[in-house]
C-alpha cells in the first residue's frame, strides 16, 4: 500500500529531495517507506520523533533547514500531533506536503481500494456546492442543531493529490471541508461519535456553541476528556473553524476520526483556533468531531440527508 501511495499521491520525480518525519508510533511505516524509496535510487533523509501521552514539539532550529532543502516532505502523525503548521507554507515554497494520520494496512488498504479520480470527481462536485453558499445548518436525531455562515468562503476537496509543486494533502483522504465564518456559528452539538485524539465517544457529550465559539460543555467522562483537549494550549481550541463532508465510498468507521470523516455522508465540525503560518512547533491546534446520519443544508438545497450524501 506504500508504494500505491508513492504513485498515486506523490509520483515523486528522481531528483526530488524526500524527507520523511514521523513519530515513534509509525515508525514501521516510516522505515518500510524509507526502504521504497532507497530500492527506486532515491535518498530520503528521515526523522522519528519520540512521542508521549503529551504530543511533542521539535525544535525550529533543527527541522526548518531539513525543510527548507526538500522538495517532498512526507509526515506520519497521531491523533494527537499535527504537522500541518508546516504544509500551511507548502504553496509559498512550492514544497510538496502528503501528512497521513492514524493510518493502518487496513486503512490504507480502504482508500486505495478505488480510483482515486472517483473519489476526486464527487469531492470536486461537494466543494463546488459548498462553494456557492452562503449558509449550513446541521442537524441530527441525536439533538444536534447548528447554523453558521460560510459566505465569500471557498470549499475544499481533500483528494489524496500532492504530485505538484505547492501542493499538500492528508490520507486517509475523500472529504470536503470549508470554513466557516468567524463568529458565525451558533447552537447546538451532540456528540456520540468519534472526536479526534479521543476515538469514540460514548456518553452523550452536549455542546453549547454561541458567535462561533464552544462555550459550555456538558456530560460525564467524554465532556472531562474534550475539556482536557481543548485547554491543551494556552489558547482555548473552542472556536468553531470548518464545516466538512465525508466523499469516500469505501471508507470505513472506525471510531478514528480521520478515517471517520471521510465515509461518504459523514459530517463533521472541526474546532480549534487559528495558527500561526510559519514553522512552529508541532502542537494539537484542532480537533474533528464527526457526527454520522446528520442532516446537512447548503441554503435551501440538502446536501446530506440522514447520513446520504446526496450528489
Amino acid at each position: 500500500m506504500l508504494k500505491k501511495l508513492l504513485t498515486t499521491c506523490i509520483r515523486p520525480k528522481q531528483d526530488d529531495r524526500i524527507f520523511i518525519i514521523s513519530i515513534e508510533k509509525y515508525s514501521k511505516f516510516a522505515f518500510s517507506l524509507h526502504e521504497i524509496l532507497l530500492a527506486k535510487n532515491f535518498n530520503p533523509a528521515i526523522f522519528i520523533v519520540p512521542s508521549d501521552k503529551k504530543g511533542f514539539s521539535i525544535s525550529t532550529k533543527l527541522i526548518k533547514p531539513i525543510i527548507g532543502k526538500s522538495d517532498i516532505i512526507i509526515s506520519l502523525a497521531d491523533n494527537y500531533c499535527s504537522f500541518t503548521d508546516f504544509s500551511e507554507n507548502s504553496s509559498l515554497s512550492e514544497k510538496r506536503f502528503i501528512n497521513l494520520h492514524e493510518i493502518s494496512e487496513k486503512s490504507l488498504q480502504r482508500i486505495f481500494s478505488i480510483e482515486r479520480n472517483i473519489v476526486a470527481g464527487k469531492s470536486r462536485k461537494v466543494a463546488d456546492i459548498l462553494s456557492i453558499g452562503k449558509t449550513v445548518k446541521i442537524y441530527s436525531g441525536n439533538g444536534t442543531e447548528l447554523h453558521l455562515s460560510i459566505i465569500k468562503s471557498k470549499g475544499l476537496a481533500v483528494i489524496g493529490d500532492a504530485s505538484n509543486p505547492g501542493q499538500s494533502t492528508s490520507v486517509p483522504y475523500g472529504f470536503c471541508r470549508i470554513n466557516a465564518v468567524s463568529k458565525s456559528a451558533s447552537g447546538k452539538l451532540y456528540i456520540t461519535d468519534s472526536f479526534t485524539g479521543i476515538g469514540m465517544i460514548t456518553d452523550n457529550v452536549k455542546l453549547n456553541i454561541t458567535e462561533g465559539k464552544i462555550k459550555r460543555i456538558f456530560g460525564n467522562e467524554g465532556a472531562e476528556k474534550i475539556r482536557n483537549l481543548v485547554k491543551y494550549n494556552s489558547t482555548p481550541l473552542r472556536d468553531v473553524l470548518c464545516v466538512g463532508v465525508g466523499t469516500h465510498p469505501n471508507a470505513k468507521f472506525t471510531g478514528m476520526a480521520f478515517e471517520d470523516k471521510c465515509v461518504e455522508g459523514v459530517v463533521h465540525i472541526t474546532i480549534g483556533h487559528k495558527k500561526s503560518k510559519s514553522y512552529s512547533i508541532i502542537k494539537p491546534h484542532k480537533f474533528d468531531i464527526v457526527i454520522r446520519n446528520a442532516t446537512l443544508k447548503v441554503d435551501s438545497m440538502t446536501l446530506v440527508k440522514d447520513g446520504v450524501l446526496q450528489v
